[in-house]
């Protein structure tokens, strides 16, 4: 990541999902690589994903340490058919400074995450212009 930010890692967890037919490990990783590719494409951020076992288990979910940025995301079904997602600095509600939902309906798993992560990245990059990394600012 870059050395700027207030963070240095970014976790991922899903809350919720309708379709079984996707694995979790792989929907983890083409989220995880297109983040990274899209925080550098919005951004000129430099950043690449990992598999980090110690904390693949989501009771081990780093939340509440230093330098990390937690994203909640979870499949809707209604109206559309896409994603919501909600971005955390810390454990706390007020620690919640993004919540957001995208529309996706391509079965092209690459293509079905696309609008997830463009806007994470997005996202992530007007967190940093604001400086704002909770809720109340």
């Amino acid at each position: 990541m870059h050395d700027d930010l207030p963070f240095q890692r970014i976790t991922f967890k899903q809350v919720g999902s309708h379709r079984s037919d996707i694995d979790a490990h792989l929907l983890f990783e083409v989220l995880a690589e297109a983040v990274a590719m899209d925080l550098h494409e919005v951004s000129g951020w430099r950043a690449h994903s990992s598999f980090v076992p110690e904390i693949a288990d989501p009771s081990a979910h780093l939340a509440c340490s230093a330098a990390h940025v937690y994203v909640d995301f979870w499949e809707t079904a209604s109206p559309e058919t896409g994603w919501g997602f909600s971005l955390w600095s810390g454990c706390t509600e007020s620690d919640r400074f993004a919540l957001g939902a995208v529309v996706s309906s391509s079965e092209d798993l690459v293509q079905w995450v696309k609008p997830l992560s463009e806007e994470i990245a997005g996202t992530l990059r007007d967190a940093q212009i604001r400086s704002c990394w909770t809720r109340s600012c």
